[in-house]
């Protein structure tokens, strides 16, 4: 008999050999990011003795624009009530 290769009917099990199809949590965290320069950070000051930066329209206009399908919320449970499950 010749060199025959295996019969797979299922493809996930003919690549458990090799890298998975999507990366990892660990690999993607283990990635260092660069860090900004720091010429291109806003420089903070003091107002009303609250720290502030002031930042361009556009910039804010974008940041709006990423969170239009976004409902954030709370939910305030009294103590000893059952967390909710998702």
């Amino acid at each position: 008999m010749g060199d025959h290769l295996p019969i797979i009917p299922w493809l996930f099990l003919a690549n458990l050999n090799s890298s998975p199809l999507k990366p990892s949590y660990a690999s993607r965290v283990s990635t260092v990011s660069p860090q900004p320069k720091i010429d291109t950070l806003l420089v903070p000051t003091i107002k009303g003795g609250l720290v502030s930066i002031q930042i361009s329209k556009d910039s804010y206009q974008r940041s709006l624009d990423k969170c239009t399908h976004n409902l954030v919320g709370r939910v305030l449970l009294q103590k000893g009530n059952q967390p909710w499950l998702t």
